[in-house]
């Protein structure tokens, strides 16, 4: 009788605890899915380094590529916080333990040495202590566990982080965008035709430099502008006399932009005009003279792309200081009073 008595003892020590399901069975090999989250990158340990704490603590192959089951590691971190979980999955998906630790500061080494060690008891509880080696001080990191499961004294961490509104994410947030410098540099070319600028119609060119800010609608530019030589014949007394004259300004344009496309503008110009004429019996020496204007000026540009676009334009300039050519002391030409261009051209923005 003692020794059936004995004998069921032996037996209820051997076997579950009463009213607890048997352990799940552990596969001998497993597929590895070592994941590090955009803040754990360039902190946490990397996989290699993983599977060589794995090796220290099973002592046999534990990893395949093969195999049906798979065990995921993933590694988090956030404002110098860092957690980890590890979870076993069969062939079909569905997990069969899983293993989280964390939130701890500073050191994400601990977590990634903790996971070994926890996992190494769940795959090989008998095999997960080996016999201990001689100690040798680790200077590139901290341990949490002892080579034999003790848990070495940590110093005292720092208080709670901030408390975050909602969940760790699963997809960490890029970072946004630099902004948009204050302004943007825009150079433009165009050509057109003078209207009243000379004795007769001529081609007129323009080269402008300036400066658009990105939060206003407002532009500003200098603007070189060239209308090229054209004649004319004009009654001077008894006399026709045919008159060549060209004109070449820079001007200062202020412009502000509205309705997406349009603008219109403010400008004052100066420069030179310079002129010539000839008749039966007057002639009239080269002559180059001061000219002063100002005016306005409106138009639109259409975008072709990001960093192009076409301008089309008009303007019209009163004259302020009106120069006046003369042959032999007789007044052959004036300046027109009021004068424009139109034309077109492109606006190029870096």
């Amino acid at each position: 009788m003692h020794l059936v008595f004995v004998l069921l003892v032996l037996v209820l020590l051997a076997s579950p605890a009463f009213g607890q399901p048997p352990p799940v069975p552990v596969p001998t090999t497993m597929r590895l899915d070592y994941q590090r989250d955009p803040g754990a990158q360039s902190v946490c340990p990397d996989e290699q380094e993983f599977r060589d704490a794995m090796t220290a603590h099973v002592h046999r192959g534990l990893f395949d590529p093969a195999a049906a089951g798979v065990l995921v590691v993933r590694l988090q971190g956030r404002n110098g916080w860092y957690q980890g979980v590890a979870e076993l999955r069969d062939a079909m998906g569905a997990p069969l333990w899983t293993i989280p630790l964390g939130p701890v500061p500073r050191d994400c080494s601990a977590i990634v040495d903790s996971l070994a060690l926890a996992i190494a008891i769940k795959v090989d509880p008998r095999g997960s202590r080996p016999a201990a080696p001689a100690l040798t001080p680790n200077p590139n990191g901290h341990r949490l566990f002892g080579l034999d499961g003790e848990v070495l004294p940590m110093p005292p961490p720092p208080g709670p982080p901030e408390p975050v509104a909602g969940p760790w994410p699963d997809v960490v947030t890029p970072p946004p965008p630099e902004p948009e410098p204050e302004y943007r540099t825009r150079l433009g070319v165009s050509g057109g035709v003078a209207i009243a600028a000379a004795p007769g119609w001529g081609p007129s060119f323009a080269l402008d430099v300036g400066v658009r800010w990105r939060d206003r609608p407002l532009s500003v530019a200098f603007e070189a502008a060239f209308v090229a030589p054209a004649s004319g014949d004009i009654a001077s007394g008894d006399h026709v006399v045919h008159v060549t004259t060209y004109r070449a300004t820079g001007a200062a344009v202020a412009c502000g932009h509205f309705l997406h496309y349009l603008f219109a503008c403010g400008e004052v110009a100066g420069g030179a005009l310079h002129g010539t004429g000839t008749a039966m019996n007057l002639v009239a020496q080269p002559a180059t003279l001061f000219y002063a204007g100002a005016g306005g000026r409106g138009g639109a540009e259409f975008p072709l792309q990001t960093h192009v676009a076409v301008r089309v334009s008009a303007d019209a300039l009163v004259t302020l200081t009106q120069p006046v050519l003369e042959a032999g002391g007789t007044p052959v030409y004036r300046a027109s009073l009021v004068s424009g261009t139109a034309g077109g051209g492109l606006v190029f923005t870096f």
